[in-house]
């Protein structure tokens, strides 16, 4: 899809400009003249490397903006004004979504009261292609309220995997950091007055007794540099998380254990979910395949998709290219069996998905049901050996003068 910039008058006789989408210059004249009824005075095709971009759409703004559109062309309520009175509303009742959403609304609005249509306006105002997409198989289906509301639901439920993983990996980071710090404040603050105590008696310390200490006074010593070392580690990965490049950062983040398995059963949940949706709404193929490597948000699996639609337009069968493809799940290449009846294939890809969110949900409660008592146990043991150590000499010196 490419933008054109027209000037044309409309059926009234008014002069209208803006900009549209389409495939090519022939095909942005029939919408003007055939869908639309206007007289084209001036049709230019727009360089989109010059063309200003808006910012693209996040996480949040996507969903709350296809949940708008949802219920205004359910309930076909005129989409301009809708639009409006919900930019208005919005600081009021959901402070969590910035002013840039306000914005966005503000400026659909003033688009689609320009002659634009509703893809044209989400396209100029940065909107995702999974989204516009959904809009456009609405279009064709007559029905583009229901549409979108499956096009919500899933991207939903791919909202909450994504959060639930964010909670099960903060959790026991929280419990460790936690603990780390309690453990460290014995080390530093309560034990060298211990080791005072012992050198004043002049008593024979036991092994675990001289570990706890040598321990602590390492710590004491060498504290800072050990601060500055992780300090150090930190920085380093930040700025690997800045400078390099997408594809590698999520490369790294699959080969973590635990996490990285997680990650990929979200993402493969959200692309599996919205390649079903495509496809029940005759999208061709590989389109869909581009835009649902899109909507998933994972770049390794963004390029495997653009690949794979190569190879299909290049004439390869379906299941012949995922199979010569490396990074595509064997569960996903034997569901490409039923791609000859469009509506089964398009319920296997969903039940594939919902899969995906039950595998992801299942390893999420197994980390978080494992890493705590993991946790709570290794550090108890730790504080008990110290304990232990700090008064075994205690107890022993009181058994001597007893």
């Amino acid at each position: 899809m490419q933008n054109f910039h027209y000037l044309a008058i409309d059926a009234f006789g008014q002069q209208q400009e803006g900009t549209l989408a389409a495939r090519d210059l022939d095909d942005a004249a029939r919408i003007l003249r055939e869908e639309r009824g206007w007289t084209v005075r001036d049709l230019q095709a727009i360089d989109d490397e010059v063309a200003p971009k808006k910012p693209a759409t996040s996480a949040r703004e996507q969903e709350a903006l296809a949940g708008m559109l949802a219920g205004l062309t359910e309930g076909q309520l005129p989409l301009s004004s809708g639009l409006r009175m919900l930019g208005a509303e919005l600081a009021h009742h959901n402070p969590w979504l910035s002013k840039r959403m306000q914005q966005r609304l503000e400026g659909m609005a003033t688009l689609l009261e320009q002659g634009s249509s509703l893809e044209e306006s989400l396209k100029m105002q940065g909107a995702p292609a999974d989204l516009i997409a959904a809009v456009e198989a609405g279009v064709r289906s007559g029905n583009p309220g229901q549409a979108l509301s499956q096009y919500v639901t899933y991207l939903k439920g791919s909202s909450s995997l994504r959060l639930q993983l964010i909670l099960g990996i903060l959790y026991p980071l929280f419990l460790f950091v936690t603990s780390g710090f309690l453990f460290l404040g014995l080390m530093l603050l309560i034990v060298p007055g211990f080791n005072n105590i012992f050198q004043g008696f002049g008593i024979e310390l036991p092994f675990l007794t001289v570990s706890v200490l040598n321990f602590s006074s390492f710590l004491v010593n060498y504290g800072k540099l050990l601060c500055w070392l992780v300090l150090g580690l930190l920085a380093l990965y930040g700025c690997l998380l800045c400078f390099l490049p997408e594809y590698y950062r999520r490369v790294l983040l699959h080969a973590i254990p635990v996490v990285g398995p997680i990650s990929e059963a979200v993402s493969m949940a959200r692309f599996t979910h919205t390649l079903g949706f495509l496809t029940d709404n005759e999208v061709l193929l590989p389109e869909a395949l581009r835009l649902a490597g899109e909507s998933a948000g994972d770049l390794v699996i963004r390029r495997t998709t653009r690949r794979w639609a190569e190879c299909l337009e290049a004439g390869e069968s379906l299941k012949q290219s995922a199979a010569r493809l490396r990074g595509i799940p064997a569960e996903l290449i034997e569901t490409l069996a039923w791609h000859a009846d469009p509506r089964f294939f398009s319920q296997a890809l969903h039940g594939l998905g919902t899969m995906y969110e039950n595998r992801a949900r299942m390893r999420i409660s197994l980390l978080i049901a494992v890493s705590e008592p993991i946790i709570v146990v290794t550090i108890g043991l730790i504080f008990l050996f110290a304990v232990v150590g700090l008064f075994l000499p205690l107890l022993r010196l009181m058994n001597d003068l007893s």
